[in-house]
């Protein structure tokens, strides 16, 4: 048995758990780097981003792995399935397919005995590269990290390989977003009363927490606030070829006011007040707003406010808003040379470069090459 080395157990920190391995083994195994909780690197979207890890090969000294090279292949891939009737829909894309090949034997066709190796790799991410769309509604869009290990073989074949895959989570990344000063409070006006949502912008952090401040005007005072229900619904459509399409909707974070948790306006005897919040880091079904190839994704906040002794019983709100992974304000920092970049110089690069966020990816199949 090898001999585990305080280096091997610091590399368990930084190695994806089992679960996250397509082929699995527990000699070969890739780590990110100690620093990063996941292999990409740099805001995709924003900048350049990288993958950047490390392979390992170890085995017991008495059985040593015979390898000629070993090939690590970057891929990423998207597909939508479902059935309509007895009709099936069904696409595939893959994206890109990039091979390097990380380590050789000194001698062509020469197998080399192999007890401990550790092989650093890197490749770019293609820009135009969607986020990773965990399954849903049987539409996926996953990467991969996949060892090729050329090992002898102990039949009549000259070598046979050994294959070891881990999924890999990408995500791109929006500047922070500038206030929105053209976004107004939305009215509803009816003859016993006034009801105002207000929501001072329209795109939010996949980590935010929504603030909608509501505020009522009785005219009537024997009028009542029952409750007050927000709740955010997320949106999916698959598409296949032929502009078949499916779409799913699913509310997934929301917050509830009783009547009595509003509080009068210090201002005002008859105008009310209260503030709902919806918490997304605490949703697990939440996805980033998108719109590719294969999957489109989008939002929309819906408020319900339940009237009592009023001419009306509820009075609706619905507001659309995109929700993206968001650079942090407080460690906006890229990498331009000697100088650290501000929000403004970064922006004006994209405006100098007529760049735009990129709210729409097409997720077409990139050229496939190797790199040796």
């Amino acid at each position: 048995m090898t001999e585990e080395t305080n280096t091997d157990i610091d590399l368990t920190l930084s190695r994806p758990p089992r679960n996250e391995y397509r082929h699995y083994s527990s000699k070969a195994y890739f780590t990110h780097a100690p620093s990063k909780t996941q292999f990409q690197q740099g805001y995709l979207g924003v900048q350049p981003s990288i993958i950047k890890g490390t392979f390992h090969l170890r085995y017991p000294e008495a059985q040593p792995l015979l390898v000629e090279r070993i090939e690590i292949t970057f891929k990423g891939k998207g597909s939508v399935r479902w059935k309509q009737g007895k009709r099936e829909y069904r696409r595939v894309n893959k994206f890109f397919r990039l091979t390097k090949r990380i380590w050789s034997s000194l001698a062509s066709d020469h197998f080399e005995p192999i007890v401990s190796l550790d092989l650093p790799f890197e490749f770019t991410i293609p820009d135009v590269s969607p986020s990773s769309i965990p399954q849903i509604d049987n539409g996926i869009i996953k990467y991969s990290l996949k060892a090729k290990i050329y090992r002898k073989s102990n039949f009549i074949m000259k070598f046979s390989s050994k294959i070891i895959e881990v999924w890999v989570n990408i995500n791109r990344w929006n500047l922070p977003p500038a206030p929105d000063y053209e976004t107004l409070p939305i009215t509803k006006r009816f003859e016993m009363f006034e009801c105002q949502m207000s929501l001072n912008q329209t795109i939010f952090d996949a980590n935010d927490t929504i603030n909608i401040p509501i505020k009522f005007i009785l005219f009537d005072m024997r009028v009542s606030v029952k409750k007050v229900v927000v709740r955010l619904k997320q949106y999916h459509r698959l598409k296949a070829h032929d502009h078949d399409s499916k779409l799913t909707k699913k509310y997934v974070a929301g917050h509830e006011v009783s009547g009595d948790q509003i509080l009068m306006s210090s201002d005002s005897s008859n105008e009310f007040l209260v503030g709902l919040k919806l918490n997304l880091p605490e949703s697990h079904d939440l996805r980033c707003s998108c719109n590719t190839i294969l999957i489109d994704i989008w939002h929309r906040i819906k408020v319900r406010i339940h009237m009592g002794n009023a001419n009306t019983s509820y009075v609706n709100f619905e507001k659309d808003v995109k929700i993206y992974n968001v650079i942090p304000a407080d460690s906006f920092i890229l990498d331009m040379g000697e100088r650290t970049a501000t929000r403004s110089t970064i922006q004006s690069l994209f405006d100098a470069n007529e760049h735009r966020w990129i709210d729409e990816i097409s997720g077409d199949e990139l050229p496939e090459y190797q790199n040796r």
